[in-house]
């Protein structure tokens, strides 16, 4: 949809065009969490980098994320075509965000168990 579809929907809505990884970092440091709700998808990579900023995930099981979700903590694993739950668990996150600083943290450390070596090593041991 063009983007004045967007803004009717919601005036404070912001589209950031392609940028550099820096530059993604920069953005998502400026939010609360990252939001998800793919139909269908490969492992999204930025599930990590939102991770690695400390933000919690809320992505639906087609994301290829679901072992990057520890329930409550590091996010929430919604299922696909359900905004009412979708909806329900980014009100849930905003209530408790008092709670985003241990959310931070555990975020932190569940992005630092995942490398590149690793996913390369999960994939190949996959495929044998």
């Amino acid at each position: 949809m063009p983007m004045e579809f967007y803004r009717k929907q919601f005036s404070d809505f912001q589209y950031f065009p392609p940028c550099s990884n820096q530059k993604v970092r920069e953005i998502m440091m400026k939010h609360d969490m990252l939001v998800l709700p793919s139909i269908i998808e490969g492992r999204a990579l930025v599930q990590q980098e939102a991770l690695s900023c400390g933000l919690p995930i809320i992505v639906t099981p087609n994301t290829g994320g679901e072992d990057l979700v520890e329930e409550g903590l590091t996010g929430n694993l919604v299922p696909i075509q359900s905004p009412e739950k979708l909806a329900q668990c980014i009100l849930k996150n905003l209530e408790e965000r008092n709670s985003l600083k241990e959310k931070k943290v555990e975020c932190l450390t569940k992005a630092q168990q995942y490398s590149w070596e690793e996913y390369a090593s999960k994939i190949i041991d996959n495929n044998k």
